[in-house]
């Protein structure tokens, strides 16, 4: 008890998650100066050792304590008097007839006022007071923090980095003290809409994020979570995120007595880990331009000006535009990745005013080859990765599309810039509403062509239909496209992957039946209001 959050009977207090483990894992009090001086002497320790970054679990002590009823031990009792008399409203201590609060005692007045101890403190009415003690414990976690790292640093003669585990989610006051983040990924949370988020939010802090693998609750280890698995480590490293290897991990798995950890088989992940170091120069320095597909919330672009649109029939496939700034010339890479369970063929719409100043394309796919144990060990032990990956040509030229086949679950989408030659480009193709119903909207990067399109499947020739309006999706399979303009014509842009539409909610009422089951859900949970 001398170094743990106390709650209000004096009982030092254990994270619920860590309850069934053996032994006891005791909730160090932030405001305690012997366990202040402890976990001083404990990291300076650690630099001793040699070793160069730290990794902090849990970093929000005594503000998530609050949650379990702590800590009331009298350190905190003492700084929270010095709090109340610098922060606290004058007409909220008037009401609490806190004359002097110097010599407030706010543990006492719980237990006068029979408070809930322990877990249930939760369930005490959120008062101007508890507001106030749960605001002071929050402060208190910052200024430790402070404390301990300009301690540390002075100590050590150099800024010693430290991480911290902010479940891939909480980017708040207390995470944004440290230099980066190392969450644990929540199964729930591995949705590529989800991941898109996160890395939003660390590139606007400026920082940096690694995930673990989705952790699952259940013992059983299922074809499912693997799958999963495979898709969020594409997603990770197609957002610039980074991604620990399913290896020796910690799984919250309920009710167990002892945490077990997870070792994944090198058979289902290997061959992906192999692509990012066979093609590290398509990934390194590279920065988010683009994001389309699934539900991802792209802010950056319109539908019209985007530069990649992804059109499938699944509406599971996510595309990453990422390209190296200041360098017109480098490849541009579109990330693919498909999260649907039964992987099909899809169609790639490209915008020629998006990249390289209009001028034609090489575009070939990089896929990561099936795992063969004898040539990944020859790979590891050389360090040549080149073998493991498989690079397909899809098309040259003036190209606005390419169909791109079935990936399990991930693929580079490589855009290279050709020299100028003549040619003129064939329409694109991008989403939109017209009338109330999904349609496409054809798009000429060339001013004043004009544009012919079929709907049948065949080429369209000088004769057919000249495009003026959205072309509406219901009923409609494929569509192809030409540019003609001054006697010449395009190459066919080729739309045929078309989502299905007017397959919504099949009924609200009967069996709550959904034609996509539960795709794109994922589970919340939120405070009770």
């Amino acid at each position: 008890n001398q170094y743990s959050a106390l709650d209000l009977s004096g009982k030092a207090v254990e994270a619920p998650w860590m309850r069934a483990w053996p032994g006891h894992a005791l909730w160090h009090c932030v405001n305690n100066p012997a366990a202040r001086e402890g976990y001083l002497n404990y990291v300076k320790d650690q630099v001793d050792q040699g070793v160069k970054d730290l990794q902090r679990d849990d970093p929000t002590m005594n503000y998530h304590a609050t949650r379990w009823g702590a800590c009331f031990c009298k350190h905190c009792m003492d700084g929270f008097r010095a709090y109340l008399a610098e922060y606290a409203p004058v007409d909220v201590l008037r009401r609490y007839e806190i004359e002097d609060p110097s010599a407030f005692d706010y543990a006492e007045y719980l237990r006068g006022r029979n408070a809930p101890v322990g877990d249930d403190f939760a369930k005490y009415p959120e008062d101007d007071l508890k507001r106030l003690f749960i605001a002071f414990q929050e402060q208190s976690t910052i200024e430790f923090h402070r404390w301990w790292r300009r301690e540390l640093n002075d100590y050590a003669g150099r800024h010693v980095s430290v991480s911290s585990n902010n479940g891939a989610h909480d980017f708040g006051p207390i995470h944004s003290l440290f230099d980066c983040y190392i969450g644990e990924l929540s199964y729930s949370r591995a949705q590529p809409e989800t991941l898109h988020d996160i890395a939003r939010q660390v590139e606007r802090l400026g920082k940096g994020q690694t995930v673990t693998m989705p952790l699952r609750r259940d013992a059983e280890e299922t074809r499912e979570w693997i799958d999963t698995t495979r898709r969020t480590i594409a997603t990770v490293y197609a957002l610039g995120m980074h991604i620990e290897a399913p290896w020796d991990t910690y799984l919250p798995v309920r009710d167990a007595a002892r945490p077990p950890r997870y070792f994944g088989k090198p058979e289902d992940y290997s061959d992906l880990f192999a692509m990012v170091r066979a093609r590290a120069t398509l990934l390194d320095g590279y920065e988010a331009a683009a994001a389309n597909g699934g539900l991802i919330d792209e802010d950056r672009w319109t539908a019209e000006t985007t530069p990649v649109t992804v059109w499938s029939a699944s509406t599971r496939v996510v595309a990453f535009t990422r390209a190296l700034p200041g360098k017109a010339d480098a490849p541009i890479v579109v990330h693919l990745v498909d999260w649907s369970k039964s992987p099909q063929p899809f169609t790639v719409s490209l915008n020629p005013d998006a990249r390289f100043a209009g001028r034609p394309l090489d575009i070939s796919l990089v896929t990561p080859k099936p795992y063969d144990r004898q040539r990944h060990v020859a790979a590891f032990e050389t360090g040549e990765y080149a073998s493991l990956v498989e690079e397909t040509s899809l098309a040259a030229g003036h190209v606005t599309t390419c169909q791109v086949p079935p990936l399990r679950p991930w693929g580079l989408l490589v855009l290279r810039p050709l020299a100028g030659r003549e040619g003129i480009w064939p329409p694109r193709f991008a989403a939109v509403d017209h009338q109330g119903a999904p349609a496409v909207r054809l798009l000429s990067p060339e001013p004043g062509a004009t544009l012919r399109f079929t709907t049948d499947g065949s080429d369209p020739g000088a004769d057919s239909p000249v495009y003026g309006e959205p072309i509406p999706m219901e009923s409609c399979r494929e569509i192809r496209a030409r540019s003609y303009q001054g006697g010449r014509a395009s190459p066919a842009s080729v739309l045929g992957h078309l989502p299905a539409v007017g397959q919504g909610a099949k009924s609200l009422l009967a069996n709550g039946d959904f034609s996509q089951g539960t795709d794109n859900w994922r589970r919340v949970v939120s405070r009770p209001a």
